[in-house]
């Protein structure tokens, strides 16, 4: 007789700031995702295009390797994840975050989804006033 189980856990990371809704935001392991192109880079993080394991493209941006034992940086990371989280709920033009997690050399990350064009083709000019907030559940 054999006896198999699996055991399938999913982790969540709850990131709160005064002022903000708390997020719930599902760990990712960063074996789960394959680099396909790089997209750019800021001041602390680089953005890829990667592969889920389910198939589906996605936007990865991930701390900079110098910068993984910098405090502020990854500080900025959690901020950024709860800003976007929040900023999605209220304005269907800002991509979802899909999950977060730390590389094996201790490098935060998060996935955001794909979207089909450009970020810059999505934001309103500031003087239109007919864009408005996702409908509230």
């Amino acid at each position: 007789l054999t006896l198999t189980l699996t055991l399938t856990l999913t982790l969540t990371l709850t990131l709160t700031l005064p002022g903000l809704e708390a997020v719930s935001v599902p760990m990712v392991s960063f074996s789960e995702l394959r680099i396909k192109s790089w997209l750019g880079a800021g001041q602390f993080a680089n953005v890829y295009l990667v592969k889920q394991l389910n198939g589906d493209l996605a936007v990865i941006k991930l701390l900079k390797y110098e910068l993984r034992n910098d405090e502020t940086a990854r500080n900025d990371i959690a901020t950024e994840i709860l800003y976007l989280s929040n900023l999605n709920a209220t304005i269907a033009r800002i991509p979802k975050v899909l999950g977060q997690g730390e590389t094996k050399n201790g490098r935060p990350f998060f996935v955001l989804e794909r979207l089909a064009c450009s970020l810059d083709s999505l934001l309103p000019d500031p003087n239109d006033n007919s864009v408005t907030p996702r409908t509230m559940a």
